[in-house]
C-alpha cells in the first residue's frame, strides 16, 4: 500500500519551476499551440466541403466524403489545455528561475559576486513570510547571513554598496539580518559562497507558488488524456480501413 501510495505521489506531484522550461521548449509540444489555431480551420473546410463527391472513371462512379478519422474537438481541447499550461507558465513562474534555469546559465552572465545581494533583494520583497523564514535558516545554518542588534537602522541605500560588499538588510519575524555579497571572513572560497546562496536561492524560488504549479500540471494532464483519445480514435479509423482493403 506505501508503494502505491508512493508511486501515485511521485506521479501527481507538482513539479518544481525548473522542470517545465525543457517541457515547454520541446519543438512537438510546441506544435499543439500551432494546432489550436489550425485544427478548427481545417475542420470548418471540411465541414464545407464534406460532399459526397461523386467521381467517374470510365464506367465506374465512385462516391467519397472527407472526415477526419478522430473528434477535431478532442485534439483542439488538447491545444487549448496545453496553451492555458503555458500561458500560467509565462505569467507565474518567477522572474529568477527563467531567466537561470540552472546554475550555468548565472555563470554565464558573469555577474559579480555582489549581484547575489539584489537577487535577495527580489526574493525579500515577492516571497511569502514562510519562504523567508525557511530561506534565513538555510543561510544561517551555512553561515552566509548576519543577525543585526535590534536597534539597527536600515539603510536608505538598500542594498548598500560598501567597499568590499554590497549588503541587503532586511526584517524576517521581527529580527534584522544583513546578508552581504560576497561573503567576508569564510574560509572558503568565493566560489563556495556564490554557488551555495545561489542554489539557497534557487530551492526557495523553484518550490514557490505550488497552486500555479498543481495548476499547470492539471492542464497538461487534460491535455495529454484529450490527445490520447484522438490519436486512440486515428488508430482505430485507420485501422479499419486497412482491414477493408486487406479483406477486399
Amino acid at each position: 500500500m506505501c508503494k502505491v501510495l508512493r508511486f501515485v505521489w511521485t506521479v501527481f506531484k507538482a513539479k518544481r519551476w525548473e522542470e517545465y522550461k525543457v517541457f515547454f521548449q520541446v519543438n512537438i509540444f510546441k506544435y499543439l499551440v500551432l494546432w489550436f489555431t489550425l485544427v478548427p480551420i481545417f475542420a470548418g473546410l471540411i465541414e464545407q466541403f464534406r460532399g459526397p463527391f461523386n467521381l467517374s472513371i470510365g464506367d465506374n462512379n465512385i462516391s467519397f466524403e472527407l472526415f477526419l478519422p478522430f473528434n477535431w474537438q478532442l485534439l483542439w481541447m488538447s491545444s487549448l489545455c496545453f496553451v492555458i499550461a503555458l500561458l500560467i507558465y509565462s505569467i507565474h513562474c518567477p522572474k529568477f528561475i527563467r531567466k537561470y534555469n540552472n546554475y550555468s546559465d548565472y555563470l554565464g552572465y558573469a555577474h559579480d559576486s555582489r549581484w547575489l545581494a539584489h537577487e535577495m533583494e527580489n526574493f525579500i520583497l515577492s516571497a511569502t513570510k514562510d519562504q523567508v523564514k525557511k530561506l534565513v535558516h538555510r543561510l544561517q545554518v551555512k553561515g552566509f547571513i548576519e543577525q543585526l542588534e535590534d536597534d539597527f537602522k536600515l539603510p536608505i541605500e538598500n542594498p548598500e554598496v560598501q567597499s568590499l560588499q554590497t549588503v541587503f538588510y532586511f526584517e524576517s519575524g521581527g529580527t534584522k539580518y544583513g546578508f552581504g555579497a560576497p561573503l567576508l571572513k569564510m574560509e572558503k572560497s568565493d566560489s563556495d559562497f556564490e554557488t551555495g546562496a545561489f542554489y539557497e536561492l534557487f530551492g526557495r524560488f523553484s518550490g514557490g507558488r505550488p497552486i500555479a504549479r498543481w495548476a499547470i500540471d492539471l492542464f497538461l494532464w487534460l491535455c495529454l488524456i484529450f490527445f490520447l483519445i484522438a490519436f486512440s480514435q486515428h488508430i482505430y479509423n485507420g485501422g479499419l480501413f486497412v482491414w477493408s482493403w486487406i479483406s477486399a
